[in-house]
Protein backbone atom coordinates (compact mmCIF):
# COMPACT_ATOMS: atom_id res chain seq x y z
CA UNK A 1 0.00 0.00 0.00
CA UNK A 2 1.39 3.42 -0.97
CA UNK A 3 1.12 6.18 1.62
CA UNK A 4 0.72 9.65 0.15
CA UNK A 5 0.83 11.57 3.42
CA UNK A 6 3.54 11.66 6.06
CA UNK A 7 2.44 9.36 8.88
CA UNK A 8 4.73 11.13 11.37
CA UNK A 9 2.57 13.08 13.76
CA UNK A 10 3.43 16.71 14.40
CA UNK A 11 4.28 17.81 17.91
CA UNK A 12 1.60 19.42 20.02
CA UNK A 13 1.34 21.37 23.24
CA UNK A 14 4.46 21.94 25.30
CA UNK A 15 6.63 19.85 22.93
CA UNK A 16 5.60 22.10 20.04
CA UNK A 17 6.46 25.25 21.99
CA UNK A 18 9.86 23.83 22.98
CA UNK A 19 10.64 22.86 19.37
CA UNK A 20 9.63 26.32 18.17
CA UNK A 21 11.95 27.92 20.72
CA UNK A 22 14.78 25.58 19.69
CA UNK A 23 14.36 26.56 16.04
CA UNK A 24 14.07 30.25 16.88
CA UNK A 25 10.52 30.54 15.53
CA UNK A 26 8.70 33.77 16.35
CA UNK A 27 5.65 33.27 18.53
CA UNK A 28 4.15 36.72 17.98
CA UNK A 29 0.38 36.50 17.75
CA UNK A 30 0.30 32.80 18.64
CA UNK A 31 -0.59 32.93 22.33
CA UNK A 32 -4.04 34.03 23.40
CA UNK A 33 -3.84 36.57 26.23
CA UNK A 34 -4.54 35.19 29.65
CA UNK A 35 -3.31 37.11 32.69
CA UNK A 36 -3.70 34.25 35.15
CA UNK A 37 -1.31 31.59 33.75
CA UNK A 38 2.21 31.49 32.34
CA UNK A 39 2.67 31.59 28.58
CA UNK A 40 3.58 27.89 28.48
CA UNK A 41 0.19 26.99 29.87
CA UNK A 42 -1.92 29.64 28.15
CA UNK A 43 -4.07 28.62 25.19
CA UNK A 44 -2.47 29.18 21.80
CA UNK A 45 -3.19 28.65 18.13
CA UNK A 46 -1.49 25.33 17.60
CA UNK A 47 -2.01 25.08 13.84
CA UNK A 48 -0.37 28.45 13.24
CA UNK A 49 2.65 27.50 15.33
CA UNK A 50 2.92 24.11 13.59
CA UNK A 51 2.95 25.91 10.24
CA UNK A 52 5.76 28.20 11.41
CA UNK A 53 7.78 25.24 12.68
CA UNK A 54 7.31 23.39 9.36
CA UNK A 55 8.44 26.49 7.49
CA UNK A 56 11.54 26.84 9.68
CA UNK A 57 12.47 23.19 9.12
CA UNK A 58 11.99 23.51 5.37
CA UNK A 59 14.22 26.59 5.31
CA UNK A 60 16.91 24.75 7.24
CA UNK A 61 16.80 21.80 4.82
CA UNK A 62 16.86 24.13 1.81
CA UNK A 63 20.03 25.80 3.12
CA UNK A 64 21.65 22.41 3.61
CA UNK A 65 20.70 21.32 0.09
CA UNK A 66 22.16 24.52 -1.36
CA UNK A 67 25.49 23.92 0.40
CA UNK A 68 25.65 20.33 -0.85
CA UNK A 69 24.91 21.47 -4.42
CA UNK A 70 27.67 24.09 -4.21
CA UNK A 71 30.21 21.52 -2.97
CA UNK A 72 29.22 19.20 -5.79
CA UNK A 73 29.72 21.94 -8.38
CA UNK A 74 33.16 22.77 -6.98
CA UNK A 75 34.13 19.08 -7.08
CA UNK A 76 33.01 18.93 -10.72
CA UNK A 77 35.16 21.93 -11.65
CA UNK A 78 38.20 20.44 -9.89
CA UNK A 79 37.61 17.15 -11.69
CA UNK A 80 37.34 18.89 -15.06
CA UNK A 81 40.58 20.80 -14.47
CA UNK A 82 42.35 17.57 -13.47
CA UNK A 83 41.06 15.89 -16.64
CA UNK A 84 42.39 18.78 -18.81
CA UNK A 85 45.82 18.53 -17.20
CA UNK A 86 45.85 14.77 -17.81
CA UNK A 87 44.96 15.25 -21.49
CA UNK A 88 47.49 18.04 -22.07
CA UNK A 89 50.45 16.02 -20.70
Amino acid sequence: MIMIFNPKKEKQGRELIEEAEKLGVATDGIFKPNAYVSYLESPFREAALQERVRSAKNTRYAKLTWIIALMSAIASVVSAIAAWFAVLR
